[in-house]
């Protein structure tokens, strides 16, 4: 007969128990083994489904449990909210479900007839709104990262004409340019980066790639050559 396990223990081997056994899927006898096998942990069988129930890492679903996510559902379809369950934490397979309920069909009558889970199992059991399909995120990302790069070669031309001269910021802020006549031509300037952004945003719904050697960033520097700035 096997010595019974101190709980100190047990909680020792927690985490490392619940990795395999929930998040990992490995069966009962492949975590038995596992502990055994690496880290010199010998139990029983039952002492392990004993420590699994305590824990709450019970791969099985229960009436109550299944009960709590129709409630759940039936109150989220009504809102017309994308749903995933979890009980105590773990995601859960709503193929799952809908497999329970077939072999189960009584729960459907519970539903209706207004039962509810007792309250462990109602605390238990949680929704919330999936995250957004990585696809999404990276369309965002795309789109963020397209009108960086736009700024980012009008403000590489910006600095290339103040660097070479052609154009130059007074204390003032008089706009003027070392190229062309006196005057103030900021309008002119509000005008020409207007219609450069236009020509960008004609080249991008046309699928262009746009880069500095590219014919369409020279269409840009075409239509903000003369340009007199002052920012």
């Amino acid at each position: 007969m096997r010595k019974r396990v101190p709980m100190e223990v047990w909680e020792t081997k927690r985490p490392l128990i619940t990795r395999l056994y929930q998040e990992e899927k490995k069966s009962l006898r492949e975590v038995m083994e596992i502990m055994e096998r690496d880290y010199h942990f010998v139990a029983t069988v039952k002492m392990y489904k004993s420590r699994i129930w305590k824990w709450g890492l019970d791969k099985k679903l229960k009436g109550d449990e299944v009960l709590a996510i129709l409630i759940l559902k039936r109150d989220r379809d009504a809102l017309n909210r994308p749903t995933e369950f979890r009980i105590r934490g773990q995601l859960v397979d709503f193929e799952n479900i809908k497999r329970y309920v077939k072999r189960n069909p009584a729960l459907v009558a519970k539903l209706r007839a207004g039962h509810k889970p007792n309250g462990q199992t109602a605390r238990e059991v949680t929704c919330r709104t999936p995250s957004p399909a990585p696809n999404q995120a990276l369309n965002s990302s795309s789109d963020l990262y397209g009108v960086e790069k736009i700024l980012g070669l009008f403000r590489v031309y910006v600095d290339g004409s103040f660097s070479s001269g052609a154009w130059f910021c007074e204390y003032n802020v008089d706009c003027g340019s070392s190229l062309l006549c006196n005057g103030d031509r900021s309008n002119e300037l509000f005008e020409r980066v207007i219609a450069s952004f236009a020509l960008v945003n004609r080249c991008m719904m046309r699928g262009d790639q746009i880069d500095i050697n590219s014919s369409a960033y020279y269409g840009i520097s075409t239509v903000t050559t003369n340009m007199i700035c002052c920012v």
